[in-house]
């Protein structure tokens, strides 16, 4: 696919290396560099500007580097800005209340279930997904009550790019 004339190929690769720390707990400098192409001193500079503003941290041991609390507090805001919240929360306390159970939250991002709110049962032992995590969708109750709702064609191409393992 051909890009558009107008991007800014930096920002296109530093919100690339959000996105792959996004999914690893720690990189290397080598291993965003086989990751975006580009040789290491290029990664190193993306590492240390995102490092310089406050999206990622640098393990002082290995040094490798990782998403920052700040890319966390940024993605709240993004959830609260969410009004399904809002709307689904005082149904949620209720549906909690009758069933005794915890109540998810949550919308379907890129083939996954993102949990965007919760209401935690009473009981000692209960499910506790974070808000703002990220599941398989065949993995939850809750995504697979979501997927039943979807055309064959999103579940056939859900089964093959993320398979049912």
């Amino acid at each position: 696919m051909e890009e558009p004339y107008f991007l800014i190929n930096s920002t296109v690769r530093t919100l690339k290396i959000l996105e792959y720390l996004s999914k690893k707990k720690e990189a290397s400098v080598s291993e965003v560099s086989s990751y975006l192409n580009v040789n290491k001193s290029t990664a190193h500079r993306f590492l240390a500007s995102m490092k310089h503003v406050g999206f990622v941290d640098q393990n002082s041991e290995n040094q490798k580097y990782k998403l920052s609390l700040k890319v966390f507090e940024i993605g709240n805001r993004v959830v609260e800005g969410l009004n399904l919240r809002e709307i689904a929360k005082p149904v949620m306390h209720e549906l909690s209340d009758l069933t005794g159970e915890t109540v998810n939250l949550g919308i379907i991002d890129n083939y996954d279930v993102v949990y965007i709110e919760k209401v935690l049962s009473k009981n000692t032992l209960r499910q506790d997904c974070p808000i703002g995590g990220r599941d398989k969708i065949h993995a939850t109750a809750l995504g697979k009550a979501m997927i039943a709702f979807k055309p064959s064609e999103y579940v056939e191409k859900y089964v093959e790019k993320k398979g049912l393992i």
